[in-house]
């Protein structure tokens, strides 16, 4: 039996943006072993992680990201370049970094905290960091992987960045898997006010 989903509301990238990420995604699963890029059709900027699947957690979810959809106005946000988060265990996550736009993002998940809290959800404690994952690293690389990862990172630096609109709001669902990489699914989405 498989565990329990875990939730999170998110920005989904938008087609293009993805499209134009896919060339990377490809560079990474080459690299070999150790490196799980994400798949295409995952690829998101969440806002609040939400934490296990647990029954009736949807609706007042659902009820509070309603509300700030309505209330927050569509923003643009570039993203670009590459970065690395060094976890304290062997994982690490590659990512590509959000240029512009950070502050809108940063409203909408305190606006989606302060609601939750006042549904009963714990308080976020951890600041956001806006960023959108590509890939995660096992330590296991090998020199040749290391070497690959380098020269994506030097590259990320001067290739084109991604821009797009911030229209929507979305709950995804995360599907651990025990083999590649894991499932995102998107459970409902809201438009932001006037789309």
């Amino acid at each position: 039996m498989s565990p329990p989903a875990s939730l999170f509301l998110a920005i989904e990238i938008p087609g293009p943006a993805r499209l134009a990420l896919a060339g990377r995604l490809q560079a990474l699963s080459e690299l070999g072993e150790g490196v799980r890029p994400v798949r295409q059709d995952g690829l998101h900027l969440t806002v609040r992680f939400l934490g296990r699947d647990e029954p009736g957690s949807d609706s007042s979810v659902s009820e509070v990201a309603a509300q700030v959809a309505l209330e927050t106005p569509p923003f643009p946000v570039r993203l670009g370049g590459l970065g690395l988060f060094k976890g304290g265990g062997r994982m690490q996550v590659l990512w590509v970094g959000v240029e512009e736009g950070a502050p809108g993002l940063r409203a909408l998940a305190r606006a989606l905290s302060n609601g939750l809290a006042a549904r009963g959800w714990e308080a976020e404690q951890r600041p956001l960091r806006p960023h959108c994952t590509v890939a995660r690293l096992s330590g296991d690389l090998s020199d040749g992987a290391r070497a690959g990862l380098e020269r994506l990172l030097d590259q990320a630096r001067t290739e084109p960045r991604l821009d797009f609109l911030v229209e929507r709001l979305a709950l995804f669902e995360s599907l651990t898997a025990t083999l590649g990489p894991n499932r995102y699914r998107v459970r409902s989405n809201w438009a932001l006010a006037g789309v």
